[in-house]
């Protein structure tokens, strides 16, 4: 399988493109539903499995040179990430980030013409680098090391995915089995937490993210995962591709997403994802126009509408209607109340920006620094946008510049319809992530990079006997 690079292209077919051999898709995605069922917290399985997936991935990479496999293997490890957390795999924290790192770097060393280097996203990082010299020198090395590598490995593993992918063109039958490198671990994932649900006795639904429905790790982060989950399969209905081969198999898995989406009481995962599909349905209709496909968008429109809501009915009673009051407070008067306290830290580094305007107060200060102004403990960042601003200052300023710009102009560059709607899908979900939860994830900062990624015009059927294939 090869990856081209080419600037001019023509509309994408819309004639959908079989991209993987159903029985091989069935094998693996029933391999990683057992995976999810059996696997337990603190299990050392989870540890074997995260350097089991790597060194699988460095090997074909490296020995598999022609085949440009990297993005694939980096894919999974991002959508690995979520379950390694939940079960407490026993690896360092950052480590789905620089695990992708890494794999993204053996892809551009084994096929350099996937580099596209741009002066942009290369400012972005590079503006967040002189700020480093103002560490506080009463933190202890290693934990000031930790602070600093967890602070900018988000930030370089989006420069480095949009290096990767910018330029590059994918057919979409390729570029769908990338996303389903991804989807494989959360479906781990969202087996974990079905399994989780029927074990625990009693749930308690109150006004706060449920931890308990969250698999025992951050409902902000596995609501985040799960609502990718529900993108990119109305994504790919978009693109008329088939996740799962079959129409109802994918509208299953849609529903399973979104229904654990919501239990974790979490709202900014559920809500970008409703955000992104709706962007999407926005510029699907424009586009529609030119290609006759109204009445189908329209259609697929009021299915999704009735869907959500249906689904929205059946979990409020289930939850005796604390789902409903859980949302209606973002409305709340009292912002304090809305939005669980973000509001004050994001006050605090607009005040940390403006006395420390020129290099902000160094990566991963910023949580210290806090505990000097109104919220008065330290506290890590939820908005990436003002962390940038408090932590690099007017250099931060400038990197946010070139990271909110650059998609813009690569939307101008987009001939292809289909190219547009990935960019959309996966630029808004990456935004909005980063705005509720910072980089805490892998995902965010490499599916902003995805996003970049072309759709050729030339489609054809990947001849593999299984997913995992290197043949």
């Amino acid at each position: 399988m090869q990856i081209s690079s080419h600037n001019n292209i023509s509309e994408t077919s819309t004639k959908a493109v079989p991209y993987i051999n159903k029985q091989s898709l069935f094998f693996w995605v029933g391999i990683h539903i057992v995976l999810g069922l059996f696997i337990q917290k603190d299990s050392n399985f989870s540890t074997i499995w995260a350097y089991l997936a790597l060194a699988y991935g460095i090997h074909a990479i490296q020995f598999k040179k022609k085949q440009n496999l990297a993005h694939f293997f980096a894919a999974y490890m991002v959508g690995l990430e979520l379950i390694l957390r939940m079960t407490r795999a026993n690896i360092f924290w950052e480590y789905g980030k620089y695990s992708t790192i890494l794999l993204l770097l053996m892809g551009l060393k084994t096929n350099p013409f996937n580099l596209r280097f741009n002066k942009s996203i290369f400012a972005y990082f590079l503006l967040l680098t002189p700020s480093i010299i103002l560490s506080d020198p009463n933190v202890s090395g290693m934990a000031l090391r930790e602070m600093i590598a967890s602070t900018l490995s988000g930030p370089a593993l989006l420069c480095l995915a949009t290096m990767y992918f910018n330029k590059t063109t994918m057919t979409l039958a390729e570029f769908t089995k990338t996303v389903l490198y991804l989807l494989l671990p959360l479906i781990s994932a969202l087996s974990f937490l079905i399994k989780n649900f029927y074990n625990l006795e009693d749930i308690t639904f109150n006004m706060y993210s449920n931890y308990e429905l969250s698999g025992g790790y951050g409902p902000n982060q596995v609501s985040t995962a799960l609502g990718f989950g529900v993108i990119l399969i109305f994504l790919c209905f978009l693109l008329k591709q088939s996740l799962f081969h079959k129409f109802y198999r994918d509208l299953a898995f849609f529903g399973l997403f979104l229904v654990f989406g919501l239990l974790t009481f979490s709202r900014g995962g559920v809500i970008t994802a409703v955000i992104s599909c709706f962007l999407l349905i926005l510029y699907f209709q424009f586009s529609a126009k030119k290609r006759n496909l109204t009445e189908r968008i329209f259609l697929m429109s009021i299915l999704a509408i009735v869907i959500f809501f249906q689904l929205w009915r059946s979990l409020n009673s289930f939850t005796d209607g604390m789902l409903t009051q859980r949302y209606q407070v973002i409305a709340h008067t009292d912002v304090r109340f809305s939005f669980t306290g973000r509001q004050d830290i994001i006050k605090d580094d607009i005040e940390i920006f403006k006395d420390n305007f020129l290099l902000g107060v160094g990566p991963g200060m910023g949580r210290i620094a806090r505990s000097h102004y109104s919220f008065g403990r330290q506290a890590s960042a939820h908005t990436e946008f003002t962390r940038m601003l408090a932590e690099h200052g007017l250099l931060g300023l400038l990197s946010l510049f070139f990271m909110l710009t650059l998609p813009f102009q690569k939307f101008k560059e987009h001939k292809i319809t289909d190219s547009k709607l990935v960019l959309i899908a996966f630029v808004s979900f990456s935004l909005l992530t980063v705005s509720h939860s910072s980089m805490r994830l892998a995902l965010p900062a490499f599916v902003y990079g995805l996003a970049f990624v072309t759709l050729s015009s030339t489609q054809k059927t990947l001849s593999i006997k299984n997913l995992f294939s290197l043949k």
